[in-house]
């Protein structure tokens, strides 16, 4: 059973939903008291457009504020043009109490759909048919009707399900979104198999609300982009065609972007970074597309996306940082590019994750403003940046890769007292002792490194895990006279 929940206009204390309710009815339309107009005027119900659904087959029961009827009721009528089973609250009987009716539709349901709106995020007995939905672990699709902002409770509450921003689609790209949303529900079709994440790398959890960016957009009208590939991809992130102008409303809604050079989309799995060019891997194939320098120059046009956490910008002309600084990002790729002043990363005060593999810049000291830095990734890095990066007062970094150097020495490394994962591979490394230092460390990798004496790892009471080539691994284990636990 789908159960569908629509949320809309403010509303005054309302009471409809899992109380019982006093309600007046007339020939095919139904008035809740909760639903009544306070004010002067007189609201009145659109008429009645289908029987709900009584039976025992798989149906969606759809929640929604009254006063949004007019908005929802051809939506739901859509759906049940499509052979969907919905059952909505016409479906109750004279004489049967609202609260168990409402209970007994919610218990037996395969899907949960709300309409958000403002009406509905203002309603309590919208909050407690949430709850209920939440509480028997129903499968859950919030459909926005309009640009809502939720209180903090149901943004804590919803703001990690599955949505769809019905206000930025057309009727073409909303069918699509519920449909495969619904049958996936329904069928259940095969998923396709993910790369495992490190930990580092995931997604924070979502539970602050995006800071503000001072920046003044269009009131009205489509955004005039500087760099279209950028307009293109946020077109292909939200489903709508690539020659669609996008308002602010659209841009609201995108909370990250990747581009790899020109590269963008779903079917792009992953690239093979480089200083010259760059590999591209599709998700169905082996990598097969090698790409020039991307075309994005300016960053200008990130100024609009207020709500911006994960942007990966890899392999492009730009240089200028400034306008990514005020952005609410925690996850922020800038790989492969030739950049100058690194000071906007500084202003970053949600930014979690960092890569700036492959990447020249002047000085890494204004990271040492990162206090929130947990991951670092830098392939190739200098001798200067190393020694800039152990300066820095990271109190938070955990995780450091630098894999590819031309560092002879990890001298100064052991100020980074965080450190539980460090990644070294493939470098000229030949010292090694400060490792030995970082007692938090629980993940090290330094393969194909010119490391021979391997007793400083007698010193890190917590490593559980060591990645190393075959002729280090038989070294370790002449050395140590035994295998010892943490060597895969």
């Amino acid at each position: 059973m789908i159960f569908i929940y629509v949320l809309t206009g403010k509303s005054q204390s309302s009471t409809r939903g899992l109380k019982m309710l006093n309600s007046e009815k007339s020939e095919n339309n139904t008035l809740k008291s909760d639903e009544m107009d306070t004010t002067s005027h007189s609201f009145i119900t659109p008429r009645i457009p289908f029987a709900a659904y009584k039976g025992d087959n798989p149906y969606i029961f759809i929640s929604y504020a009254h006063k949004d009827s007019a908005m929802v009721y051809p939506i739901i009528t859509q759906f049940n043009d499509q052979s969907y089973n919905i059952w909505y609250d016409e479906g109750i009987e004279p004489g049967i109490e609202w609260p168990e009716e409402i209970a007994n539709a919610l218990n037996s349901s395969s899907l949960f759909v709300v309409f958000i709106t403002p009406n509905s995020v203002a309603s309590e007995n919208v909050r407690n048919e949430i709850n209920f939905a939440l509480a028997k672990k129903l499968p859950f699709i919030a459909i926005y009707l309009c640009e809502t902002s939720l209180t903090p409770g149901l943004q804590l509450q919803i703001g990690s399900k599955q949505d769809i921003r019905k206000y930025i689609l057309d009727d073409d790209s909303f069918r699509r979104k519920y449909s495969y949303s619904f049958d996936s529900i329904f069928h259940k079709p095969e998923k396709e198999p993910e790369l495992p994440i490190p930990e580092d790398q995931k997604n924070p959890p979502h539970t602050d609300r995006p800071a503000v960016i001072p920046t003044t957009p269009p009131a009205t009208g489509a955004i005039p982009f500087v760099c279209d590939i950028i307009r293109k991809a946020a077109c292909e992130k939200l489903g709508l065609p690539e020659d669609k102008p996008l308002e602010q409303k659209h841009i609201n809604v995108v909370t990250e972007l990747t581009l790899f050079a020109d590269a963008f989309g779903k079917q792009y799995l992953a690239c093979s970074k480089d200083k010259e060019r760059l590999m591209v891997y599709k998700k169905e194939s082996q990598p097969v597309f090698f790409f020039e320098r991307g075309s994005i120059t300016d960053l200008s046009d990130f100024s609009y996306f207020r709500n911006l956490q994960d942007l990966r910008l890899i392999f492009h002309t730009f240089s200028d940082l400034e306008p990514l600084a005020n952005l609410p990002l925690k996850i922020l790729d800038l790989s492969c590019n030739q950049l100058a002043d690194l000071s906007p990363l500084g202003e970053l005060t949600q930014m979690t994750n960092l890569s700036l593999d492959f990447t020249t810049f002047n000085s890494l000291a204004p990271l040492g403003k990162a206090k929130t830095l947990r991951f670092l990734s830098m392939y190739d890095i200098s001798y200067q940046a190393f020694h800039e990066l152990c300066q820095l007062d990271l109190p938070n970094l955990q995780t450091l890769h630098i894999p590819n150097s031309k560092l002879e020495s990890l001298a100064g490394i052991s100020n980074l007292k965080s450190l539980t994962w460090l990644s070294i591979n493939d470098g000229v490394i030949f010292e090694f002792d400060e490792i030995a230092k970082l007692k938090n460390l629980s993940v090290l990798a330094l393969a194909r490194t010119k490391c021979f004496d391997f007793s400083f790892l007698k010193e890190l009471p917590l490593l559980n895990t060591l990645s190393v080539d075959e002729e280090q691994k038989a070294q370790i284990i002449e050395q140590l006279g035994e295998k010892p636990p943490y060597l895969k």
